[in-house]
């Protein structure tokens, strides 16, 4: 499964994580957003890789490929290392959960190539923390998928 995550900052208080995994086929299987308290960007895009496995685990997935387009959040994943900021707090939990899977790779795509991700992200969640959508979905998500 290809798990492209991407976050957006909402306002000052508020960030949106956004998930969107695909099939080795290219269609899309689910999308998630998620809400969180306000974070520095890179914070924000780590913790979208970490929400990004959540889902996939939740769902059961075992081989999975998380794209974002954080360059220095994957690099980081890549190179781990330790350090006393909050963020590697969540780059450690990104490497114990990448475990579960059989198969867990991370890669960089560009802006352009996030796009679904990116509007995920930007999805309302209505009175709760989190909406996981599932096919089918909104006409707005498939023009996005056909691009």
């Amino acid at each position: 499964m290809k798990v492209n995550v991407d976050a957006h900052i909402r306002n000052a208080t508020t960030a949106g994580l956004g998930v969107a995994v695909r099939d080795h086929q290219g269609r899309l299987i689910v999308t998630a957003t998620k809400h969180i308290h306000h974070a520095p960007p890179e914070w924000a895009e780590a913790q979208a890789v970490r929400y990004g496995l959540g889902v996939a685990r939740r769902l059961g997935f075992r081989r999975v490929c998380v794209e974002s387009d954080s360059l220095n959040v994957i690099k980081a994943i890549s190179c781990p290392s330790n350090g006393r900021s909050p963020i590697y707090s969540v780059y450690e939990d990104i490497s114990v959960d990448r475990a579960y899977f059989d198969a867990c790779t991370f890669s960089h795509t560009k802006r352009n190539g996030n796009t679904l991700a990116h509007f995920v992200a930007r999805c309302n969640v209505g009175d709760g923390l989190e909406t996981i959508r599932f096919p089918p979905f909104s006409e707005s998500v498939e023009t996005l998928v056909a691009l």
